[in-house]
């Protein structure tokens, strides 16, 4: 007689080996429910029951291939011609990050460029929030309601932050001077008044800039292009612009502190970017997800960014799943949900899956009733009670067992040939034992002439 215990810890056992040789999928909460009948105990008769598995996420294989700098304070830049050893780096990537100036390319910022009345038109409104126009008009015929700058040069206007260059025209494509962009900020501080040696040699007091240049002076705004310089007429470049405006916000806090958007380190932004490639290829939860970009070797703070900035519907990726999920194996209502939830989706996102993901569950049903076929012998209502435990309603299990075609008689010889192959029996405590397994009396007669 063998020992029922090691044999079945033998069998579980090489169940574990074949699976961990597969590659990507590792099952959990793979067990067998054994119940013994009380009346045969001496003679090992056994009755097995399967838990229906969880099927736990793949992981991709690790790869580092984009990981950042392991310095977190490493800002992510994306512009090729902006190096991060530039005097004004910090201030260009405040403005790039908070929305207000973009740059020419996804890779380009050309620094050195000018900058155009329309463009600073368009930065200072979104500086601003973009606010509302409605009602509001400007007398300017080289301005169309169809140009991308035309509410920006509209709100401007209206506040009398930027004048045109006549009463008829405002000159979107010239060039603004920093003289003239000081005129403009110094305008939308209130035009205030402040006394201070005046450090320029090239700004005198009878300009019509000199009190706005004094006080970006005071401020701070400015220090000129050198200790005595000021250059008034030149052109304002592109990454002086984004000085400009980084040092007029922290006066008039048009884009507060507090509110200022998270400027991203390079891990972060590699992190977002796995996050959508994983995405891309397969359905994760938020937590899943984090747990992929932590073993592709992601920080435990880069991981959780990608995840918050990735741009995913959690909802759409729980119906997603349930999918790739149906597509490999049969499920329950109530599994789906549970193997859903296993794999880090809320209970209302496992829901959601499982009720928009179009499954018929009585032929799930069937689906598994055939898999448990495949795996092991089953009566009709021992399949029946696995499909219940394994989350199908007591309809849903019977049309399961009703029409997979097994032939019982056929089941009950498997189901013999299997408790033999664990220990011996006498006749008629074989009959017995498939008796109590769910056979009828006839399968299982008919079984025991087959086997004995």
């Amino acid at each position: 007689m063998y020992n029922t215990k090691e044999r079945i810890t033998s069998v579980f056992l090489t169940i574990i080996l074949v699976l961990g040789l597969m590659p990507f999928v590792v099952f959990a909460d793979v067990s067998v429910n054994v119940t013994i009948n009380a009346s045969l105990a001496n003679e090992d008769v056994i009755e097995e029951k399967k838990n229906a598995f969880k099927v736990k996420p793949f992981i991709i294989i690790k790869s580092a291939a984009t990981k950042a700098s392991s310095d977190e304070t490493d800002i992510y830049n994306p512009f090729t011609d902006v190096k991060s050893s530039a005097s004004y780096f910090k201030y260009l990537m405040w403005a790039y990050y908070n929305g207000v100036i973009k740059g020419t390319s996804d890779t380009t910022f050309d620094p050195n460029g000018n900058c155009k009345r329309c463009d600073l038109a368009v930065m200072l409104f979104r500086m601003y929030g973009k606010p509302s126009i409605s009602g509001l008009s400007i007398p300017f015929k080289d301005v169309k309601s169809s140009d991308y700058y035309y509410s920006a040069v509209v709100w401007a206007y209206n506040k009398g932050y930027i004048k045109g260059t006549s009463s008829t025209k405002f000159n979107p494509k010239g060039s603004i001077t920093r003289q003239d962009m000081v005129v403009i900020l110094w305008r939308m501080n209130g035009s205030e008044i402040v006394e201070h040696n005046n450090p320029f040699t090239d700004v005198p007091e009878s300009s019509y800039a000199y009190k706005a240049i004094m006080w970006a002076y005071k401020n701070k705004i400015t220090s000129g292009t050198s200790s005595t310089k000021f250059s008034p007429k030149a052109n304002c470049l592109r990454y002086q612009l984004a000085v400009f405006l980084n040092k007029f916000n922290n006066i008039v806090q048009a884009i507060p502190e507090d509110q200022s958007a998270h400027i991203e380190t390079t891990g972060e932004h590699n992190a977002v970017s796995k996050a959508k490639s994983y995405l891309n290829s397969s359905a994760f939860s938020y937590t899943g997800l984090i747990d992929q970009l932590e073993y592709s070797g992601f920080t435990s703070e880069e991981a959780k960014y990608g995840a918050d900035n990735c741009g995913a519907d959690w909802y759409e990726q729980a119906l997603r799943k349930s999918n790739s999920y149906l597509n490999s194996s049969a499920f329950s209502y109530t599994g789906l949900i549970d193997q859903l939830e296993y794999s880090g989706f809320t209970s209302e996102e496992a829901k959601y899956g499982a009720d928009n993901c179009g499954a018929d569950w009585y032929e799930q049903a069937l689906r598994k009733s055939n898999s448990y076929l495949n795996s092991s012998a089953f009566s009709y209502t021992g399949l029946i009670d696995q499909l219940e435990y394994s989350g199908f309603t007591s309809e849903e299990a019977k049309y399961g067992a009703d029409n997979c075609g097994a032939d019982w008689y056929e089941q009950a010889v498997r189901k013999a040939k299997q408790y033999l192959s664990y220990s011996s029996y006498t006749r008629e405590r074989l009959i017995q034992q498939l008796e109590y397994t769910g056979f009828t009396s006839d399968q299982a007669e008919y079984a025991t002439n087959v086997v004995l």
